[in-house]
Parts: structure tokens; sequence; C-alpha cells
């Protein structure tokens, strides 16, 4: 079998094209070996790449920096099976030959099944993704750091910024509506998240033209870990809110303003929906327990509102995601 391929180089444009569709990508930076190289080390590996290559239906490997010096991200498509791995090297002439490595195996394999004679199954319906083997076994040796994918997303340091309506029971004389503001980092399935309330004032009138404005913000952390993966993203999350409560007496004689601190540990269940990679919506509620809770009083004993012993806030924002792949917590 006469087998054209072609090695392209992103960074230079440099490649290797024969007469046949079958394709060899790689692409990798400046300073990484090129696609001759890695066409020459095939070559030295199993003999003559071309007629080798056409055992397999497609290979593709990306090399970008890393944190740890260069990724290579290597695909091995046989026909309707896919294989894939993500590898990480200092040197990345080890991830050349990590995957002249790979493919060699990969090659040794195809032709193990079509000697035994296995039947191959129907290549998938078109727009149906091809079903993945067992990933390709990394080198021996010396062998460059190996991740599967579940390890690189627990890796990768992400954050989101949060905009949304908040509902709160509890604290003022009735339910009140608000505004919510968020921010934080994530890594894998655990967040720290910031975020900030500003509730409407209340106004309660006591008497002909006489009222009392009652009014609450704070903002607080939250220590969040979602214990579930999913097409949804759910975080159980623990934290503190610091605030002020505020009282003023609207036409009242000798009335005064009173600011007092709000104190409120709090527990707090979210879910976020993903709309893209960069997108989520979230909700959630979140009990905060005061630690001291301020009895506002008119004409020495007659009481106006105590907050309740626990504060209800509901929540539904949208937020903007960076890094990680899972959705905020809100």
């Amino acid at each position: 079998m006469l087998l054209g391929a072609s090695l392209g180089l992103c960074s230079s444009g440099l490649a290797l094209a024969a007469s046949t569709a079958q394709v060899v990508d790689w692409e990798a930076p400046e300073s990484c070996p090129g696609a001759l190289e890695v066409y020459d080390r095939l070559q030295h590996s199993v003999g003559d790449v071309r007629d080798r290559l056409g055992e397999l239906g497609r290979v593709r490997g990306v090399v970008v920096p890393g944190e740890r010096g260069y990724r290579l991200a290597l695909e091995v498509l046989q026909r309707d099976l896919r294989s894939s791995r993500v590898l990480e090297a200092e040197d990345c002439n080890d991830l050349v030959d990590a995957a002249v490595l790979a493919i060699t195996l990969a090659l040794g394999e195809a032709r193990g099944r079509d000697d035994a004679g296995l039947a191959i199954e129907p290549a998938p319906a078109q727009g149906e993704p091809a079903r993945s083997t067992t990933d390709v076994p990394p080198p021996v040796g010396n062998a460059p750091d190996v991740r599967t994918d579940a390890e690189e997303a627990g890796s990768v340091l992400g954050g989101f910024l949060s905009v949304g309506a908040l509902m709160e029971i509890g604290a003022l004389p009735s339910a009140t509506a608000g505004l919510g503001l968020g921010g934080g980092l994530r890594r894998g399935s655990l967040t720290l998240a910031a975020h900030g309330a500003l509730l409407a004032t209340q106004r309660s009138s006591v008497g002909p033209d006489e009222s009392v404005e009652l009014g609450l913000w704070f903002a607080g952390l939250r220590g969040c870990y979602a214990p579930l993966e999913g097409p949804f993203r759910i975080d159980a999350c623990g934290g503190l809110q610091l605030g002020r409560y505020h009282a003023s007496g609207i036409a009242l004689r000798s009335a005064r303003d009173v600011e007092d601190s709000w104190v409120a540990p709090e527990a707090s269940l979210a879910l976020a929906f993903p709309v893209s990679s960069s997108f989520s919506v979230t909700s959630g509620v979140a009990l905060a327990v005061p630690l001291s809770r301020h009895r506002y009083t008119i004409n020495v004993s007659e009481s106006i509102h105590e907050p309740a012993w626990a504060s209800l806030t509901f929540h539904l924002a949208v937020a903007l995601n960076s890094g990680a792949e899972r959705p905020a917590p809100r």
C-alpha cells in the first residue's frame, strides 16, 4: 500500500505531502523538533513510514508550552477507534521520542488485529463520535510525566466573576430583593469565593407621616467543595458574612440613626449550569445565623423589628468563567 503523509509544522509551515488523503499532523513551537525530525525518527523506528502508516487512519500531535516545560496532546485514530494521551516533559525531545514510541505501539496493535483476522466494527454514523480505546501506553525508562484528562482538569487553576439577583428572608421585616456580586478561584472540586450583597431598604410606618427605615449589606468568604461531577456542578459551602445593619427614623422626633455590626456564619448549596465554556447560570440558597440580634424600638419600649434567628438568601446569577473546565459555583 502506498501511503502519502503530510507532517505540518504550525510555526514554520513545513510539510511533507504525498498522493493520498491519509494524514499525520505535527504542530509544535519553533524551539521543539520539527516535522522532518519526527518523520526521520518514525522512519528509523518502523522502517518504511509511508507503507506502515497506512495501517492507521490518522495521527495528530500538538505540542504547546506547559507548566513543567512542554505538553503533548497525541491522538491516534484507527478506523473507528480513537486513542488519546496527554504527556508533559521539560525537554521537547523527550515528547518527540514518546510520540514516536506511542505511534509505533499503535502500529503494532493495528497489525496484530489484522493478522489475527479480527473483525472491525462498522464506522460510526455521521456526527457520532468515535469510540475510544485504552490510552496509548507511555514510554518506559526516562519517560515524561503522563497525566490523564481528569488529572489535567484537577490541576488547572481557574477563576470566575458573577453578578445576579438576591432574595433575603429573615433579616428585615419582610422578604427583600437585592444585588449580589461574587468572584473567586477554583481548582478541581475546590473553590474559594468572595461575595457581597446589598439589600433594598425597607420602611415601616409607625404613625402619621412617621416611619422607620431598615437596611442591610454584607460581604463574606466561602470555601466550597463539589462532590459530584456531571452536566452541572453542585457546590456545598461554608463561610462567614460580615456587614452593617442600619435603622433610621423618618420624621420621628428625637430619632437617631443606628448602625450595628452583622456577623453571621453561613452554610450554602449552589447549582451551576454551563451555558458555554465561558459562561454559566448559577442558583442556590444560603442559611446564615447572626451571632447578635438587636431589637429596634421607638418611644423607649415600642418594638419595631428584631432580625430572625436565621436568614435565608436565595440567589440567581450569571458567571464568567476562565481557566478551569467546570462552571463556577456562583
